[in-house]
């Protein structure tokens, strides 16, 4: 089952989009008309008081009211909700990028960890030989009851090994399992190749997920902008009425209309303006920071990485203070059975270790002391 198809995360983003688009959709239109009802005149003393039909000036009024925003107004809600809406898609273009990438992280950790505790068993089972004959090797004068110590050392240092690689499967099975729903997943086919070809390794970062969804944000505040401003201009309402009065005095027709005036602008409009513009520059300065943090990433990964590929031509040799055997690969390649240092009746280790250090009875791995064999 693919990330792409059952991440929560991704049905989320999705929704997101629909709920933009489906708002674009009442952007910049025209307010709903009002309808007005009232009784007007009506003689509450004097000699007409509660009647109807004894003043000229009582009526029954039924009107209509429309509401009309300035076209720069309707405008800028325009651009807003189109902006909103490629926000959202940014947005969940961005949720697609890092669910793939979690899942694919989630799947090498499974891949890698699955191999290490397979070697690791090997390992074990190859060195078994090296458990069963310490005994009789000491029982028979050829070992000093300290120096069998190192191989019961080696076993239960290994053994914790085992244990640690098992809880990274289970740890990376659970990660996979969250970002593919499926409650056993496994890791099939090969892993990914990670020789990278080195015309290709500066890459630009202007079309990642992160960046263009900045630049999505940067656009939406753009369009706050405008809107703030089309606030400085007028904006109308008008009205028609119909009043009923009495037979004998007629009906009467109104028509009315009204205009919002923006006198005070030092203390209205131009502070949302100001408040609009200084977001719209935090979006650019915080897109600025997404871009250097991620080209100072790119870029230490890519140093690490060649570090590695220049340091993976001395790996896998090792050598004894009294002999210095022909280079050996890493496991599982490694000599079944212990064998003894021509200068000393330590036995050398069945695997590889760094070059110039002295056999003690424990591996020593080149690298990070936190290596798994």
């Amino acid at each position: 089952m693919e990330a792409s198809s059952d991440a929560p995360s991704l049905r989320a983003s999705e929704l997101g989009v629909d709920a933009a688009r489906a708002s674009a959709i009442a952007a910049g239109r025209l307010p709903d008309p009002r309808l007005r009802v009232g009784l007007s005149n009506y003689p509450v003393s004097g000699p007409s008081a509660g009647r109807f039909d004894e003043s000229a000036m009582t009526m029954f009024q039924v009107g209509v009211q429309q509401d009309v925003p300035s076209r720069a107004r309707r405008r800028a809600e325009r651009e807003v909700a189109g902006a909103d809406v490629d926000v959202a898609r940014a947005r969940a273009a961005t949720t697609l990028w890092e669910v793939r990438i979690a899942a694919g992280q989630a799947w090498i950790d499974l891949h890698y960890a699955e191999r290490r505790l397979a070697v690791l068993d090997e390992l074990l089972a190859s060195l078994e030989p090296l458990w069963e004959a310490a005994p009789a090797a000491v029982a028979s004068s050829r070992l000093r009851p300290a120096q069998a110590l190192g191989p019961v050392e080696l076993k239960a240092d290994l053994e914790d090994r085992r244990d640690g690689l098992d809880a990274n499967i289970a740890e990376a099975r659970a990660g996979l399992s969250r970002w593919t729903g499926d409650p056993a997943p496994t890791t099939d086919g090969p892993p990914p190749d990670i020789d990278l070809d080195p015309t290709a390794r500066r890459i630009s970062l202007a079309d990642l997920p992160p960046l263009r969804a900045y630049r999505a944000a940067a656009e939406r505040a753009e369009a706050d902008v405008d809107l703030a401003r089309a606030g400085r201009r007028p904006d109308w309402s008008f009205e028609v009425g119909y009043s009923r009065r009495d037979p004998m005095f007629g009906d009467l027709v109104s028509v009315g209309a009204s205009v919002r005036l923006p006198l005070f602008q030092s203390t209205r409009q131009a502070p949302l303006i100001t408040a609009r513009a200084a977001d719209a520059r935090r979006v650019a300065a915080e897109r600025e920071a997404l871009e250097r943090a991620l080209s100072a990433e790119l870029q230490g990964d890519l140093a690490r990485y060649e570090s590695r590929e220049r340091a993976g031509s001395g790996r896998g040799t090792w050598s004894c203070p009294t002999c210095a055997p022909a280079p050996m690969s890493r496991p599982p390649a490694m000599r079944p059975a212990p064998r003894t240092c021509p200068g000393s009746s330590t036995p050398l280790p069945p695997w590889p270790m760094p070059a110039s250090t002295p056999w003690t009875g424990k591996p020593r791995w080149r690298g990070s002391p936190s290596r798994s064999p």
